[in-house]
């Protein structure tokens, strides 16, 4: 049951996440759903990171009473704010069907029905015992001893996989964590399909230009995210998910809330930090435009709660 109660409660804390009101208008429910999904990693990272420096082994029941506090948070700023209203139209509906066809398919040559394992990199072994490791110890690989895998590792990836491992066991079996490590990676794919493709959508005015969209949306997956796919890279997978949530959010006039820009720079430099200087120098840098267009002057106040 501790399992079930886990999984109801961070999946309330997601959902609370996504329905608070952040604007009077409609906003695409199908990306704002991907943003969520990467800020529900950036907060289980986070609260991994806090209990391991307290020494406070990380399991579900621990994590299922901060998941309480945080929802009863969530609810109180959802009666304070309101909930949020969303739309998914039509062409972009299509678009997911589009998208998950030819995630399936690729998916269904690759590993059949989650059956095989036929990364191309040793990489992904490594990346599995990481994570089957922080499921066995209930800490951070820093922190636990004779690891097999390196103890600087960036943690988000191996954390929220080590997670459903500590969630599913009951209802898979240790045999099948193989599985909900692939799903897990498939489902990087995808969101990483899906926000690069309403990262381009306002440039789609006509039934041409959303043809030319979907055929563009298509040769970026098939190449640095086919290629994390195929390797077993999926910590390289969440950090182009991060940088696309990082880009669609920025991308938006109304919606650029602080805490959301903020659990996605979280997740983009736990995922790989290597990503995070370019990404970050370029923030600065649209902030600097942003903030002169806007005021006329370089620095202000707005733009330095932005930057930090």
């Amino acid at each position: 049951m501790t399992n079930i109660f886990y999984i109801i409660n961070i999946l309330t804390v997601g959902i609370l996440f996504l329905i608070i009101k952040r604007q009077d208008k409609k906003i695409d429910l199908i990306p704002q759903t991907c943003i969520m999904f990467l800020c529900v990693l950036a907060y289980q990272t986070l609260e991994c990171i806090l209990l391991s420096y307290i020494n406070i082994p990380i399991s579900l029941n621990i994590l299922s009473i901060i998941n309480l506090i945080t929802i009863f948070l969530l609810t109180i700023a959802i009666k304070k704010k309101g909930i949020q209203s969303f739309k998914i139209e039509k062409k972009d509906f299509l678009a997911i069907i589009i998208l998950l066809v030819l995630v399936s398919t690729i998916s269904y040559c690759d590993v059949g029905k989650i059956e095989d394992i036929r990364y191309y990199s040793t990489d992904a072994s490594i990346h599995y015992i990481a994570a089957k490791e922080f499921y066995q110890n209930d800490k951070l690989l820093y922190k636990t001893e004779g690891t097999e895998t390196s103890s600087q590792m960036m943690p988000i990836a191996y954390t929220n996989v080590g997670l459903i491992f500590k969630a599913l066991e009951p209802i898979i079996g240790e045999m099948n964590f193989y599985r909900a490590f692939i799903l897990f990676d498939i489902i990087i794919f995808l969101f990483s399909a899906i926000l690069f493709y309403f990262i381009i959508k306002n440039k789609m005015n006509t039934k041409i230009d959303f043809l030319i969209g979907i055929v563009v949306t298509i040769i970026y997956m098939l190449g640095y995210p086919l290629n994390n796919l195929l390797s077993g890279f999926y910590y390289l997978g969440i950090g182009c998910l991060a940088i696309n949530g990082i880009l669609y959010v920025l991308k938006q006039k109304e919606n650029k809330n602080i805490v959301t820009l903020s659990l996605l720079n979280v997740t983009l430099i736990l995922s790989y930090s290597l990503f995070a200087p370019v990404v970050y120098l370029s923030m600065f840098i649209y902030y600097l435009i942003i903030t002169r267009k806007k005021y006329n002057k370089i620095f202000n106040k707005e733009f330095i709660i932005n930057t930090i």
